[in-house]
């Protein structure tokens, strides 16, 4: 196992992990930023207003709605720990943008683009998206669903084929 070397990441990619897949009612628990060859991590703590809750979801991140409680940041802090980093304006990339836009409103930023990374793969490279994100998650151990690790994987694997 090897830390990924990200200083070649000249883009600014985020990861969310969110509390299910409803668009009307999920929100935003874990949120992973590679920017400026630096990683960032965030678990979120749920505001009393947001009560849905998938097991599903849970088993896939790991993250317990009261792990989160206990352990998360107020969602006040994260927004003020991201603006301070990127700024008030921002290019993210991300691998399903409708998502990480509807977590990053949901979360009180709306002043952030979210462009989709796979637009950065060369011409020619889609057809190795796959099997390159598969190898750097088994190179460097780190695990599908776990915000800051899909933000890393996303970002080399746009280096490897951008």
């Amino acid at each position: 196992m090897s830390y990924p070397d990200i200083s070649k990441v000249h883009h600014t990619f985020i990861d969310f992990e969110a509390s299910s897949l409803n668009q009307q009612n999920s929100y935003p628990i874990s949120v992973g930023i590679v920017h400026q060859s630096k990683t960032h991590y965030w678990l979120i703590k749920p505001k009393s207003c947001w009560t849905d809750w998938d097991k599903k979801a849970e088993q896939l991140h790991g993250l317990s709605k009261e792990f989160l409680i206990t352990n998360g940041k107020e969602p006040s802090e994260v927004i003020e720990k991201i603006t301070a980093l990127l700024g008030t304006q921002c290019t993210l990339y991300s691998d399903n943008p409708f998502w990480e836009l509807l977590w990053l409103n949901r979360l009180g930023i709306s002043n952030y683009r979210i462009a989709d990374a796979y637009d950065l793969v060369k011409s020619g490279s889609e057809e190795y998206v796959k099997v390159t994100r598969e190898a750097i998650f088994e190179e460097h151990n780190l695990t599908p669903h776990i915000a800051i690790d899909d933000a890393m994987v996303l970002a080399l694997t746009m280096i490897e084929l951008g």
